[in-house]
């Protein structure tokens, strides 16, 4: 890739890790207090599914634009 991207890239960069953030936290946050039934065994997966979009969130807001 080219070092000249062009500024609405790395703010829409950085808009997408804020917003992976929020759907991430929300996600994982659901999870942990799941309704009873069948669906609260996968409660577990969930979690680890929202942590994961949280982190990716996380990676996508630090990493470093020239």
């Amino acid at each position: 890739m080219t070092e000249d991207r062009p500024m609405i890239l790395m703010i829409f960069e950085k808009l997408l890790g804020l917003i992976l953030i929020i759907i991430g936290a929300l996600v994982a946050f659901d999870s942990t207090n799941p309704p009873p039934g069948d669906i609260s065994q996968f409660s577990g997966i969930f979690t680890l599914v929202g942590i994961g979009i949280l982190a990716v969130g996380v990676i996508l807001l630090i990493a470093k634009t020239k």
